[in-house]
């Protein structure tokens, strides 16, 4: 599982940006809640947009996310198991995922299975790193990733087919049509994915719809209904752990539990409706619901877990500025956990000041009032200055926060001798600095620091049954740092990213944090041409431990590179792809006790697709 060979030609062309070697757009709908034209993005945000996901070919959103440099990606059981996302050092239940300005429903332990998630209506990714709770409230310390659904410009028409054959009985189709007048646009893509899987018992398959409609008038404005709909079963999403000294090409493929199986049933449906009040105000009207149904057979008996979001909102923007109000009610229904719920109406503010030419501070603050935790307040400022096209600056200070799960509150298994009396949120202070430089001739390099003051952090206490409790404080600090060559057809990305994340107990010293990489670095390169395309995409992530301190298990540091090669035959476009192609064996994490989760080995995939 050494990993040492290609890791240096990684560094040379090093250390952490986009994957896709790609400057942020200049127009983010996240960094405001609302759509200001003309506000600038930070040095470290990141924008993935339809021709990156379309090089990609991504199965999920976690074989995107992987290659940028803030965020994490820990998969469980090859490309088809259970993925999560985290970011500079927060946990994945301190990542907000949001699908159309969305939040979509986490698990009983915070976090999004990116997975169940379908890709296929998917046309571009915002990430935000750094704490974002001044705009979207609770559980966004680490950043926020945003996936949004297609836009077509009036006049467009658009149909693609696509299917695919790949290693371990892996199939995929996929359909997507649209059209646009002048007053209405509706977008449609359907999918089913399939795949035996790597391991005994992790058959998988996935069918997903993702839509949008949209009618409106300069005069009336403006409504949009976005949504989706994916359904999936697999045996085990996790797979099975297995001892180091028990691979050998065989024994790490076997199921400890062949007859048990898991049903996900993920869902979002949102409306939206903005009109113009008067010359220069914007009304926005919104209302959403999501869904997250978990059926388990887990040891012989079933489990049924149900958590939905239903949020309403409105939001106003006047030139440069938004000022908005949300509800959010969370709810769980399960046959173990019982059935909770919890409502926060919160308001919030983004105003973009422009004091002198090219430059831009930008005063956030948000305030929610949670029915169970009582108010949080968290102000953020950031500072973006760009002088000419060579250089860019940017900076930002924000508070953040995370509530408590409901696995944090209402563990079963946890006795309520152990509980910790009066769980509090998790406050987290951030400071966020960024640079970026242009050369004419397509370079660009860029360096970016982050540094996260916790208190009150959220953790498991091994020694109490597991029961969640506030620890004493917490930090996490790093660099980030890239250079990359984007001009014309090629497009060159290395990537850096050097992480520290520290806790201690009250009274205590600071000690290193599990599943906390020091080390990860991507090194992607993207050519096109009028007949096809290579893209070569590799990372590296250093050594981690499942436990505080470097106990549990060692998870050793891995590299993987994949590669994918297309060619057109006028409007047909056929490639051929390896994952992993150097063939290696390794995890991504491991269980404590039961050892580590393989992955599978080289991967082949072979892919048709036509566009209209």
């Amino acid at each position: 599982m050494k990993t040492r060979p290609l890791f240096s030609a990684a560094l040379l062309f090093t250390l952490a940006a986009s994957a896709p070697a790609q400057p942020p757009a200049e127009v983010f709908f996240s960094l405001s809640r609302a759509a200001l034209p003309g506000q600038s993005a930070p040095v470290d945000a990141v924008t993935l947009d339809k021709k990156d996901i379309e090089a990609y070919r991504p199965r999920n959103p976690a074989d995107l996310l992987e290659y940028t440099p803030s965020v994490s990606v820990r998969k469980m059981n090859g490309p088809f198991g259970s993925a999560v996302a985290a970011m500079r050092g927060f946990s994945s239940r301190q990542t907000a995922v949001m699908v159309d300005d969305v939040r979509l429903p986490a698990d009983l332990t915070g976090t999004v299975d990116l997975s169940a998630l379908p890709v296929s209506g998917v046309e571009k990714i915002e990430i935000l790193p750094g704490g974002w709770s001044p705009l979207y409230g609770a559980n966004a310390e680490g950043g926020v990733i945003h996936l949004m659904g297609a836009k077509l410009m009036p006049g467009a028409r658009t149909a693609q087919v696509e299917s695919a054959l790949s290693s371990y009985g892996g199939r995929f189709n996929c359909l997507k049509a649209g059209f646009a007048e002048k007053n209405f646009s509706a977008f449609a893509a359907a999918s089913n994915d399939y795949s035996g899987g790597f391991q005994e018992n992790s058959e998988f398959v996935k069918n997903a719809l993702t839509g949008v409609f949209s009618y409106g008038t300069a005069e009336t404005g403006k409504l949009t209904f976005r949504g989706f709909e994916s359904a999936s079963r697999t045996g085990l999403p996790s797979g099975t752990p297995a001892p180091l000294a028990d691979w050998n090409g065989k024994k790490e493929r076997r199921a400890n539990t062949p007859g048990d199986y898991q049903k996900t049933e993920r869902s979002m449906l949102h409306a939206g409706y903005e009109f113009p009040a008067s010359d220069k105000l914007r009304v926005g009207l919104s209302a959403g619901r999501g869904n997250n149904i978990v059926n388990a057979r887990q040891w012989g008996s079933m489990t049924r877990i149900t958590l939905q979001t239903r949020a309403a909102g409105v939001r106003f923007t006047l030139k440069d500025a938004v000022i908005g109000a949300d509800y959010e009610r969370g709810m769980l229904a399960s046959d173990i956990y019982g059935t909770h719920g919890n409502g926060t109406a919160a308001a919030f503010a983004h105003k973009v000041l422009r004091p002198v030419n090219d430059l831009e501070l930008v005063p956030a603050a948000r305030y929610d009032h949670s029915r169970r935790f009582g108010p949080e307040f968290s102000p953020g400022l950031s500072l973006v200055y760009s002088p000419d096209f060579a250089w860019k600056f940017s900076a930002r200070a924000a508070r953040a926060f995370q509530a408590p799960t409901f696995a944090d509150l209402y563990d079963p298994f946890v006795p309520a001798a152990d509980r910790s009396p009066g769980l509090r949120p998790e406050i987290s202070h951030n400071y966020q600095a960024g640079a970026r430089r242009n050369f004419s001739s397509g370079f660009y390099f860029t360096l970016a620091g982050y540094y996260s003051a916790i208190k009150d952090r959220i953790t498991l206490d091994a020694a109490r049954s597991f029961a969640a409790y506030n620890t004493d404080s917490a930090f996490n600090k790093g660099l980030e740092s890239s250079l990359g060559y984007d001009l014309g057809g090629l497009k060159v990305a290395g990537a850096h990213t050097c992480n520290e994340s520290k806790g201690r107990l009250p009274g205590g010293k600071y000690l290193p944090l599990a599943f906390s990489p020091r080390h990860r670095a991507s090194l992607t390169a993207d050519l096109k041409t009028s007949r096809g395309g290579l893209l070569f995409k590799s990372r590296y992530v250093g050594k981690q431990y499942t436990g505080t301190a470097h106990a549990g298990l060692r998870i050793p540091d891995y590299f993987t590179a994949d590669i994918i090669s297309s060619m057109k035959f006028g409007v047909v476009e056929i490639s051929v792809g390896a994952d992993n192609i150097l063939d290696r064996h390794y995890a991504e994490t491991a269980d404590t006790v039961n050892g580590y989760y393989p992955q599978p080995g080289r991967v082949w995939t072979l892919s048709v697709k036509t566009v209209f």
